[in-house]
């Protein structure tokens, strides 16, 4: 049969003329820029070669060219399968038509169309599938279901990970229905997959939470839960194969109805399941395979989540973090996928060898981070949840090191800068321990001290001892350690009492969280109370439930980054803070027994010894008792080492959790209530009579912050927003310490605050700088807290305070603030993070805009001295372009400009990033920029600007010339300018004269009586010239002429010519320039 490859394209037998051929692929909604992958490309041309091959031809005739092509080789066949599928991906009218001839070619039973169906499926770009598209991809799904094709399972099983949770968009909810009417249309076929079978099962189940806000959604919630209950009936053992996380996916909807009868059969009548189960315990103690974790994740995350744990250093992770963040959790209901994402990281991707032993970002510090995002008490805790889920079950031989290697190293490393979140991961462990299963409670404590003695033993942690022994760590956190790890740490004292985690459920057997949502602590909210009101506000709208400890895990401005999860805030050397320190040399106490045994206490009477029996009864204290003890010891002369020492146990335990949870207490802390206490004796900072409780106060403030409590910026708030007296409590409060300055004391309480709750540090800058502004502006450890944690709404928010003169933070204008300032921005181009430095310039720019001197300072330090790279620094450079670009020149700049051009080396990127500066500034500040070239003559040399002009011609388009040429007319003109006053004063014009090239010497002949008449000859004959080279220019003539002109040698007193010198010779020489000069000297003369 003749084979008409080269024939147009025609008409299908029996169909209307197709459309024209579409020159790209229109599988996905790209754009132009968008890259088209191979496989789609090819797909297009195998289209385009079958409809010419059987475009207008019978349709029996067609049937033979197809048969015979594909059995002439595999290529063809390929060909011609993926032709085909092209067209019914594309063509729904015709699909029917062409799914008959791609049954006619198949040679393997759809095995090469499949192939094409799973490139399709699993394609990065699938969110952005043609709706036509992915209705014809389970058209044809269904087609191959009904002819029993085997492979089709597989294609489904990848359209599961397109369902993406925590996305409501009416795109991924009409994937939802699709999907789930293919399935119940072909549910006989589905029950014979047992994987798939499970996949569905999972992925709707993890689906089910977040279709609950409109009605539509809640029909679709009430059709997907039916369908996962009766997969869950009808095949659970094929779903048991889930494991421990099928447990954790019912927990979450077990309190809906339609689950409600399932979830009390699996806990209290397994038979009724299934008669091969035996019970929950088997579930849990049963790993989850690797696909399940990794189905909650679609391939475009995953590829974005892989890049940044298999590729970037820890250095330079948290922009890519960031952007992760905005683009899948930024939006209320994509909540719920940040224990589906830790999940993945814990079970799913082990990091090889190599990347172990590299600087490339650690799982735990990634995780770490991840956990500061969170602001919802529930989905914190499921977060938690999903961290720790391996421990609770963890068997040696089944399960793998690796998953619980990540919250090891987040207990172990976390203690040197926040011990509070080793103290609360532990809290978290004791308390799931007994409450999570009470029926499997001593089999769950077993496994969490057998997680840890496999960490110690294999190499993940040294020993716990470091840990366990740390200063940090305080009684209640080493009895938890002692509680979960007997066999790794010592025992404490028993004096200190047993451990009994309280739970608000106990009559429940698994602990559910409880079915609420947090609307509490929203930005919106946090908006219109006052920053440093919120952090002591009481919330009386509590209705008196406590919740789990830890307040349902951890609250989100709780949960911080570890010490080593991103680089560290560089401190100058000169800038090193004191952590604590010392009043006296005095003995240390090391209990509360001996400390209330102090003679000095003898005022308080049985005062303190009830407080101290109250603390070991309940966390909680009163207000009553917290105030008459400040009040007795402010008007005794207690030891303030002794009654800090009592305070700071009820501190510990209490753990501030009305400042760690804004709003979310019933109470106060004690804190409060000593500042509360101490408000009369600073209300007046000058009376006298209060100067002595007033250093009572101080000194037991400062007790306190020995004993690690924060006390540092919940004072410095306090007094500044509350007391009303300003900065001075805050800085008698530094002056206490044995040293330190006020300068270095605030750096460091801003950092700590940066560190607990970067919300309220962000919020309460302006304030502080508006008490502190000597000690604020220019500390680079306060610029260096701003930008480590900060986003991009931050800075927007920055930029308009420092707008509006509400804040400085680089200040710019003092010898030494200048020093600071070019120290900050050299140490951040040297080693900080490229969003941090991003951030950071976007502030300066804002805060430097009209500062001529801060600019010059700022120019030249990174331009001359430390010889920026745009390459290298992109960021600086970005940043200086944008400073320099839009704000007028001054010769000092333009100086630092030409200068840095001049210099050794490459030449090629500064005349790039100096140019694109020029022409700006010709664009907008033309006159300043001319004006400065004329000032600039002094410290610039003329090569300079030669090399300047010959670099800017070659790197710029011919329409940046003029640019070039104007400054170098400029400057020259400026030279010739300079002597103009002795040349009038001795009656002499400029001679103008031609040159032919060459650099010849004029001088005056000593008679200016002689010259009158030759000058104004000459200088007629040199405007007429100049005027016609104009009108030459306007008929389009390009003529070029040079002109020089010679200025008149400078006559003495007494009429003598004086020979000049040899300077003054070269700078009276003729010098060509271009006909830009006579053009602009012209306008001059006329």
């Amino acid at each position: 049969m003749t084979d008409n490859n080269n024939n147009s394209a025609g008409l299908l037998a029996g169909a209307n003329p197709p459309s024209p051929l579409p020159q790209q692929p229109q599988l996905f909604h790209t754009e132009p820029i968008d890259v088209t992958e191979p496989w789609q490309q090819e797909l297009v041309d195998c289209y385009s070669r079958l409809m010419a091959m059987i475009s207008g031809r019978p349709q029996l005739q067609v049937h033979d060219m197809l048969q015979q092509k594909a059995s002439e080789s595999m290529q063809y066949h390929c060909e011609l399968v993926n032709g085909l599928v092209y067209a019914i991906m594309t063509n729904a009218e015709t699909s029917a038509v062409h799914f008959q001839y791609l049954n006619i070619v198949s040679r393997d039973r759809f095995a090469h169309a499949l192939s094409r169906l799973q490139l399709i499926a699993s394609a990065p770009k699938f969110p952005r599938i043609r709706a036509e598209v992915r209705t014809q991809l389970l058209w044809i799904m269904e087609e191959m279901v009904k002819m029993n094709m085997p492979g089709v399972e597989q294609v489904a099983m990848t359209l599961t990970r397109q369902l993406r949770g925590g996305d409501v968009s009416a795109a991924n909810l009409r994937l939802c229905r699709q999907m789930l009417d293919f399935l119940q249309n072909n549910y006989e076929w589905l029950t014979r997959q047992p994987m798939l079978v499970a996949l569905v099962a999972y992925a709707y189940g993890r689906l089910i939470l977040d279709h609950n806000s409109r009605i539509s959604e809640q029909q679709q919630r009430e059709r997907e839960s039916a369908f996962v209950v009766r997969l869950l009936r009808d095949r659970f053992i094929e779903c048991a194969v889930i494991g421990r996380d099928l447990v954790r996916m019912l927990q979450d909807v077990a309190k809906i109805s339609v689950f409600r009868d399932l979830w009390h059969d699996l806990l209290y009548n397994p038979h009724a399941v299934s008669a091969h189960f035996s019970g929950i315990e088997q579930l849990l103690r049963t790993p989850t395979p690797r696909i399940f974790l990794a189905n909650r994740l679609t391939f475009e995350m995953e590829s974005r989540l892989l890049y940044i744990l298999e590729h970037l250093p820890v250095t330079a992770y948290s922009r890519n973090l960031m952007w992760f963040v905005h683009r899948y959790l930024s939006t209320p209901e994509s909540e719920s996928i940040y224990s589906d994402i830790i999940r993945y990281i814990v079970g799913v991707f082990h990091p090889s060898n190599m990347v172990l032993a590299s600087n490339i970002v650690p799982r735990y510090v990634f995780l770490g981070i991840l956990l500061r995002f969170i602001r919802s008490q529930v989905v914190a805790s499921n977060a938690k949840l999903a961290l720790f889920y391996d421990w609770l079950f963890y068997d040696p031989k089944a399960d793998n090191i690796m998953n619980i290697e990540p919250g090891v190293l987040i207990i172990a490393r976390s203690i040197d800068k926040y011990a509070y979140l080793t103290a609360s991961f532990l809290e978290f462990l004791v308390y799931l321990s007994d409450a999570y299963m009470p029926s499997m409670a001593a089999d769950i404590r077993s496994s969490i001290a057998q997680v840890m003695q496999d960490a110690v033993e294999k190499g993940v942690i040294p020993s716990l001892l470091p840990v366990f022994e740390h200063p940090r760590v305080d009684a209640t956190a080493k009895r938890y350690m002692h509680q979960l790890f007997p066999r790794l740490v010592p025992p404490v004292p028993s004096s200190m009492g047993a451990i009994e985690p309280k739970s608000k459920d106990d009559d429940s057997p698994l602990l559910l969280p409880p079915p609420q949502h947090d609307f509490g602590n929203t930005q919106e909210e946090a908006g219109d109370m006052d920053p440093v009101a919120k952090m002591f506000d009481d919330d009386d709208g509590s209705d008196g439930e406590a919740g789990p400890p830890l307040s349902s895990i951890v609250e989100a401005v709780s949960v911080e980054p570890l010490a080593e999860q991103q680089p560290e805030i560089d401190i100058a050397i000169d800038e090193e803070l004191p952590l604590l320190v010392d009043i006296g040399d005095v003995h240390q106490i090391e209990s509360t027994q001996e400390a209330l045994d102090d003679p000095s206490l003898w005022i308080f009477g049985s005062t303190l010894r009830d407080f101290a029996a109250t603390i070991d009864e309940q966390p909680a204290v009163s207000e009553d008792q917290i105030k008459e003890i400040t009040s007795m010891y402010a008007q005794s002369e207690a030891s303030s080492q002794s009654v800090a020492h009592i305070l700071s146990a009820a501190l510990v335990d209490a753990e501030l959790e009305d400042i760690e949870t804004p709003g979310a207490a019933k109470d106060h802390d004690i804190l409060y209530y000593i500042f509360e206490t101490a408000r009369p004796f600073f209300a007046d900072m000058s009376s006298s009579t209060a100067e002595p409780p007033r250093r009572r106060i101080v000194e037991l403030l400062v007790r306190l912050t020995q004993t690690r409590v924060d006390v540092g910026f919940r004072w410095l708030l306090y007094s500044i927003a509350e007391l009303g007296s300003g900065s001075a409590p805050y800085r008698q409060y530094v002056s206490a310490y044995a040293q330190g300055t006020v300068r270095l004391a605030l750096a460091r309480d801003m950092g700590a605050l940066q560190e607990r709750f970067p919300e309220h540090f962000y919020a309460v800058l302006p304030t502080v700088y508006s008490a502190l502004p000597d000690e604020f502006i220019g500390s680079r450890a306060i610029i260096k807290s701003v930008v480590a944690l900060i986003d991009q709404p931050q800075v927007y928010r920055l930029c308009m305070l420092i707008a509006r003169g509400k804040l400085r933070l680089f200040g710019g204008d003092k010898g030494s603030k200048l020093e600071a300032l070019t120290s900050t921005i050299g140490s951040a181009m040297d080693g900080d993070d490229a969003f941090e430095q991003v951030c950071l310039w976007q502030l300066l720019e804002a805060e430097l805009a009209g500062n001529s001197s801060a600019i010059v300072h700022v120019s030249r330090y990174i331009l001359l001295e430390h010889r920026l790279d745009p390459t290298s620094n992109s960021e600086a450079a970005n940043g200086l372009l944008s400073l320099l670009r839009s704000n007028p020149p001054t010769p000092d700049i333009l100086t630092v400009l030409v200068k840095y051009t001049s210099a050794k080396g490459s030449a090629e990127e500064r005349v790039d990033f100096c140019g694109s500066i020029l022409v700006a500034w010709s664009s907008m500040f033309k006159q300043q920029l001319m004006t400065c070239v004329s000032a600039a003559n002094k410290s610039v040399e003329e090569h300079e600007i030669d090399l300047l002009v010959t670099r800017f011609e070659g790197q710029f388009s011919s329409d940046k010339h003029t640019v070039a040429h104007e400054i170098k007319s400029q400057y020259l003109l400026s030279i010739m300018q300079s002597k103009l006053p002795a040349v009038i004063s001795n009656g002499s014009p400029p001679r103008v004269t031609k040159n032919n090239g060459s650099h010849r010497k004029t001088r005056n002949e000593g008679k200016k009586t002689n010259n009158d008449d030759n000058t104004s000859s000459s200088e007629d004959n040199t405007r007429k010239k100049i005027k016609r080279k104009k009108r030459g220019h306007q008929r389009g003539r390009r003529q070029r002429r040079n002109v020089v002109i010679a200025s008149e040698d400078e006559e003495s007193e007494s009429d003598v010519p004086v020979e000049p010198s040899e300077s003054e010779s070269a700078h009276s020489s003729p010098v060509m320039y271009s006909s830009s000069l006579s053009s602009m000297s012209s306008d001059d003369n006329d």
